[in-house]
């Protein structure tokens, strides 16, 4: 099951209120260096999250492709065909 991924703004405001609340800081506005701290953070998190979403969908064998299928269904004794060259097709 894929985690939820938090909007932007969620991380954000999980932030600043996690700051104000331990810290008692009030100017986040753009510019600020908490302000600043707070977008790194936020931008931060929402990339952890994408890749938390795509180690998921690696370990999913409904999603998984590739690389990664063929590592998962090796575990249940499966192996993939190579790839073989297309031949010529006539049709008369």
């Amino acid at each position: 099951m894929a985690s939820a991924k938090p909007a932007y703004s969620d991380l954000r405001n999980s932030a600043i209120e996690l700051l104000t609340a331990r810290l008692g800081a009030t100017n986040f506005s753009q510019g600020s260096v908490l302000g600043a701290i707070v977008d790194m953070y936020a931008t931060q998190m929402s990339s952890l999250y994408d890749l938390l979403s795509a180690a998921e969908d690696a370990r999913n064998i409904e999603t998984a492709s590739g690389n990664d299928l063929d590592t998962m269904v090796r575990a249940y004794g499966i192996v993939r065909s190579s790839a073989t060259a297309a031949g010529a097709y006539s049709s008369a």
